[in-house]
């Protein structure tokens, strides 16, 4: 993100409503990417996450 000089994530599934199987390294969190860097992104999560977080449940509907 950096590199990419991206300052800004908005995204809609928060990873607490995500199977951990959808993440590469589920121990590490955008909070962690946040902190490692200085706090170089704003970003918000959640949007809509009641309409999106299915697509990222195993087994769901998605």
């Amino acid at each position: 993100m950096r590199w990419a000089k991206i300052d800004r994530v908005i995204y809609g599934a928060r990873q607490g409503n995500v199977d951990d199987q959808m993440f590469r390294f589920p121990a590490l969190n955008i909070d962690a990417y946040h902190q490692a860097c200085g706090g170089c992104f704003d970003h918000a999560g959640g949007i809509h996450d009641d309409m999106v977080g299915h697509l990222y449940r195993l087994g769901g509907d998605g």
